[in-house]
């Protein structure tokens, strides 16, 4: 009978579950709050610094908004989403997390000629949301196009709104 060895050492953990690593500095007084801090739990200094982290995420209130009240909350939401559902979700909801670019891109997205196709269509009809669901679908389904273009006219002070995103990319949304 032959038996299987097993390889050595724990099993790999989900992508979901490992592990990032960054240098950070402290001051000597900081780190020797981190070290009791984590002695007074029995943890690790890496489990004391995420503890210390996720406190702070689940305490730090978000300007007013109608979704989140702390950036934990929000953070929940935005972990796994893609690119252009987060920077959406940031720009809807806690647009000063935005960069320059980000943000610029995310006009270029809610101030287009299609968007406001879109809410008119929405406000006509009485189909909910619809025509909005399908432009953010065609929006994201053009994201890399936009992030370039919203650069470009950023980078050169050019207006953002009421740009067309089917001129930019051949592809045009109709409601």
């Amino acid at each position: 009978m032959t038996t299987i060895k097993k390889p050595p050492g724990r099993p790999k953990k989900s992508t979901s579950e490992q592990l990032e690593q960054f240098s950070i500095r402290l001051t000597p007084r900081l780190k020797l709050g981190l070290e009791m801090l984590a002695k007074v739990q029995g943890r690790s200094l890496s489990q004391a610094v995420e503890w210390a982290i996720k406190v702070g995420l689940n305490t730090q209130r978000l300007p007013p908004n109608d979704k989140y009240m702390f950036l934990g909350e929000l953070l929940d939401d935005l972990a796994g989403r893609d690119e252009f559902k987060r920077l959406l979700t940031l720009y809807l909801y806690a647009p000063s997390l935005l960069s320059f670019e980000e943000a610029a891109a995310m006009q270029l997205v809610n101030e287009s000629y299609e968007w406001n196709l879109a809410c008119d269509a929405d406000h006509k009809g009485d189909d909910g949301d619809t025509h909005r669901k399908r432009y953010y679908d065609y929006a994201e389904k053009h994201w890399p196009a936009i992030k370039a273009e919203a650069a470009r006219k950023a980078d050169n002070g050019e207006s953002l709104t009421n740009g067309f995103i089917g001129l930019l990319t051949g592809d045009h949304f109709e409601v």
